[in-house]
């Protein structure tokens, strides 16, 4: 099989590659990353990113079905130290649900009292970043995205890029980004495993559902000054695992 890749205006394609199904495609994709460096990594990112925005399943430059970033895939732990003390974190940090009774918990700097926030143990100041998360539960309300740092965790903040907060949220059955004003969402399928995919010097925050790769929301591109961190908000029964 002779790939080539290429680089035209409208984004990167790669050639000479025709495989039918998903497990094809995760087999040689895998096989191709292992032996490429560090630099044509990075641009096969590129191309894997160009072709999410794609609508047309069998005709992208790069099939969407492939799941590149499972390859740079970050193994987020949670944070117990900033879980609102009405959610509950397995032992292992990796999943958290929401409890209608209140822990005994210490009132740390770091801890979310205002609302049913939770972050994740690692913050990022530079680089690329992709991590899952499974909805078990979607319960009355989720929100899953990043926030800054210096988010309030003692009192209100706003929902919005405008209050340090990017994040797609369920409610329902009803999907938005947060954004001011809220934009709706109509995913094709329901999402039950969100992709989050952070270009911090790029700007760009991006969702995905994670079992079929649609795009769910890309936030206008941000200029971004402080740590962020991996967000999660829970309620009413709500319950997630870090996959």
């Amino acid at each position: 099989m002779d790939l080539r890749l290429d680089i035209p205006r409208d984004g990167p394609r790669l050639s000479g590659l025709h495989v039918t199904t998903k497990d094809q495609q995760q087999d040689l994709l895998s096989g191709i990353c292992m032996s490429l460096p560090a630099a044509d990594l990075d641009l096969l990112l590129q191309l894997y990113l160009h072709s999410l925005h794609s609508t047309d399943y069998y005709s992208m430059p790069f099939s969407s079905s492939v799941p590149l970033y499972h390859l740079m895939q970050l193994m987020v732990t949670l944070d117990p130290d900033t879980a609102y003390p009405w959610l509950l974190l397995s032992e292992g940090r990796r999943r958290v649900r929401w409890m209608d009774t209140e822990q005994p918990l210490p009132d740390t700097p770091k801890r979310f009292i205002q609302y049913y926030c939770v972050l994740g143990s690692k913050g990022f100041t530079a680089g690329r970043h992709y991590w899952e998360v499974q909805l078990l539960q979607e319960g009355k309300a989720w929100h899953v995205g990043v926030t800054v740092e210096s988010v309030n965790r003692k009192g209100h903040f706003t929902w919005s890029p405008e209050g340090g907060v990017w994040a797609v949220s369920g409610w329902k059955g009803h999907y938005k980004a947060l954004t001011s004003p809220q934009t709706p969402l109509s995913p094709r399928e329901k999402p039950l495993k969100l992709g989050v995919y952070l270009d911090y010097e790029g700007g760009q925050l991006s969702l995905y559902n994670a079992d079929s790769w649609e795009l769910l929301y890309t936030f206008p591109q941000a200029t971004f000054t402080e740590r962020l961190f991996p967000y999660f908000y829970l309620w009413g029964g709500a319950e997630l695992r870090l996959v």
